[in-house]
């Protein structure tokens, strides 16, 4: 299962249709929507599938479920019937006008939608690590990134290319906020170089850290050759935590291109 960000503000209904076939080519009352967000599709099928995202981009005052169903599903002429089309578009660009973004969980590498979870606009505490970036001339993608440990989550991170040190590799440094603490470390291409982590309240420590990840990039990095367009060895790692991951990665490294 794969997780996505979808930010409401620019997510679009391509289409809606309260009914879709069964297996036996029957009609049913289960609805079908198409979003899109930043050359994204998601396809959301189902009541189940639908109200959780409804209920994620309405976290703090639900929508009530039956006058809702009976405004999908009310035969036209009473007066009560509504564009399914119309309805979600209107969702969701009140909830986008809030700054709301919401977590999709997908079928791994498919765009078929399994349910949905609330995420606020808040990006955590990563102002330290913003102004390390910024401090090093380079301006700092702020986004949600997935996190693998106990259970599969949205965390904010932000990150960088560093290659003015090697022109032909594209390191990035990225540092994740993972609550109390923060987990550094060092990519370029599908690979895990250096990784490390510190308490995020530490101001120094952050600074001493990200400068070590900086550090890593300067003196190891012109040594590597080219690997941007390698693939990895070590297979499924998606079972794996984003940690057992990354020290795999990093050990896969250090044995090929050392």
């Amino acid at each position: 299962m794969d997780n996505h960000v979808l930010d409401l503000a620019h997510t679009v209904v391509e289409s809606a249709s309260p009914f879709t076939k069964s297996d036996k080519g029957r009609w049913v009352r289960q609805p079908e929507v198409v979003l899109s967000e930043n050359g994204m599709v998601y396809t959301l099928t189902g009541r189940k599938v639908l109200w959780s995202f409804l209920d994620a981009i309405f976290d703090d005052d639900p929508l009530p479920r039956d006058p809702v169903m009976e405004a999908i599903y009310a035969p036209m002429g009473t007066g009560l019937y509504a564009s399914l089309w119309d309805m979600m578009t209107g969702f969701i660009e009140e909830a986008g006008e809030q700054g709301t973004m919401v977590s999709l969980f997908t079928e791994q590498d498919l765009d078929i939608v399994v349910g949905a979870a609330p995420l606020g606009p808040a990006m955590g505490n990563l102002d330290i690590v913003r102004d390390w970036f910024k401090h090093h001339g380079v301006k700092p993608d702020v986004r949600w990134t997935t996190w693998r440990g106990k259970k599969t989550s949205l965390v904010p991170s932000a990150s960088a290319e560093f290659s003015r040190y090697h022109p032909h590799l594209d390191f990035k440094i990225e540092v994740m906020d993972l609550g109390k603490r923060y987990y550094g470390r060092v990519t370029c291409g599908e690979f895990t170089l250096a990784r490390t982590q510190w308490d995020n309240d530490w101001y120094e420590g952050t600074v001493v850290k990200m400068n070590a990840l900086l550090d890593w990039v300067n003196t190891r990095g012109p040594s590597l050759p080219d690997i941007r367009n390698l693939s990895p060895q070590t297979t499924n790692l998606r079972s794996m935590t984003t940690r057992e991951a990354d020290d795999l990665l990093r050990s896969e490294a250090e044995r090929r291109f050392r």
